[in-house]
């Protein structure tokens, strides 16, 4: 078992190309009993994310590893995949290993086995030497040790498959045990070209041990010539394969939908729906400020902030890399979502046509009264009208500061 220490990895980092931005992004996904930073749970926010699984009183993830996902465009991909092999590190911890025969023939990396290890009080293992189908009596090559308790029985079909573990009891002679019932299988013990049933006996835990295939490598030669195999496995962990349960669309939903959002025009083929984020900052020490974001009917947007100098500022080209005739952006509808205190004027959470110019505000007392730091991230989203797919979306940051 490998114990935890102070440089394990206590989360991951991945690393995908998203289908919204088309850019490479990061998210975090941490092991079992972490949580997500302070930074990812702000990000989360700006972007309308659920974050339910998000647990203040857990400790943030602090050592993560990352590992970059070819092929994958979307964020709950993404996630989901990283949930997984977070689990992993933290719950797949215990291996075991062997040196076989040609049993190392029959598995390949990732197969589940049933393991049984040759240690006193845990449990045993053998051929089947005898059977008699009328007193259900079985012989095995090592004589049982009926001290553990209720010992089960596993047999080894002859396809390799295991059949269902029986509760066994003593037999007539110390080599013997007598079974419930009459096995699925013809049991061949009297041919000398193949092996004969294999068997294994312990408790029920010990019957029920599920190993998950890590490696298959060389194990050299016996003495006799004959081909070794050493072959390595991990302890499997339920936990791991529902870490990211909750992320599963539903019903007839597409979880990271993509559209390739393309809207040419006749001059031969801008794309539309092209968004920027911004940061628009103002300062109390004034007076109140108010900061506003606007998106225009024409495909432009601006901001302005009534304290100091250097706004109204113009965004040309904001939603639209040409430009827009009058009645075209009714084809088009936002949705706007705020975080961290919301703002003071504007509709947010619904999706809105463009058929007028949609502004969206931020007003904070000040004239030197008020101390502190204000900030609100407000999410534009942008899709077609009567589309389901989020064609773009972008982040704009009011940040307002107090003064002394």
């Amino acid at each position: 078992a490998t114990l935890p220490g102070f440089e394990r990895a206590d989360g991951v980092i991945v690393e995908y190309l998203s289908n919204v931005t088309w850019d490479i992004d990061w998210i975090e996904c941490p092991c079992p009993g972490v949580s997500i930073t302070e930074a990812e749970r702000k990000k989360r926010l700006s972007l309308g994310r659920n974050i339910d699984t998000y647990d203040a009183s857990l400790p943030p993830m602090s050592r993560p590893t990352y590992i970059t996902l070819e092929g994958v465009t979307g964020a709950f991909h993404a996630e989901r995949e990283g949930l997984y092999q977070a689990a992993s590190l933290a719950l797949r911890t215990t291996t075991v290993s062997a040196k076989v025969e040609m049993e190392g023939m029959t598995v390949s990396h990732l197969d589940f086995v049933r393991w049984q290890p040759q240690i006193r009080g845990y449990g045993q293992s053998g051929d089947v030497a005898f059977w008699n189908e009328s007193t259900r009596v079985m012989g095995l090559t090592e004589p049982p040790d009926f001290s553990l308790g209720t010992l089960y029985l596993t047999l080894r079909r002859d396809d390799g498959t295991l059949t269902t573990p029986v509760a066994v009891t003593p037999g007539p002679t110390a080599s013997d045990v007598t079974l419930p019932g009459v096995p699925d299988f013809e049991l061949v013990l009297d041919d000398g070209l193949r092996d004969r049933p294999m068997y294994v006996l312990g408790t029920l835990e010990d019957c029920d041990e599920d190993v998950k295939i890590a490696a298959i490598s060389d194990g050299g030669k016996t003495d006799d010539g004959a081909q070794l195999f050493d072959i390595t496995a991990v302890i499997d962990d339920d936990r791991v394969h529902a870490r990211d349960t909750h992320l599963l669309p539903g019903p007839g939903d597409v979880q990271d939908p993509i559209d390739d959002g393309l809207d040419f025009d006749s001059g031969g083929g801008s794309r539309l729906l092209h968004l920027t984020n911004h940061t628009i900052v103002g300062n109390t020490s004034v007076g109140d400020v108010t900061a506003t974001f606007t998106l225009r009917t024409d495909g432009t947007a601006g901001a302005d902030v009534n304290d100091t100098g250097g706004y109204p500022v113009d965004y040309p080209s904001e939603w639209a890399l040409f430009p827009i005739e009058p009645g075209v952006s009714t084809a088009y509808e936002v949705r706007a979502t705020a975080a961290f205190g919301g703002i003071t004027s504007g509709v947010v959470g619904v999706w809105m046509p463009i058929t007028t110019d949609l502004s969206w505000s931020l007003t904070v007392l000040g004239g030197g009264v008020e101390v502190g730091f204000f900030e609100t991230l407000l999410t534009i989203e942008m899709r077609q009208a009567g589309s389901t797919v989020v064609q773009v979306r972008r982040t704009i940051t009011f940040l307002i500061t107090g003064v002394p």
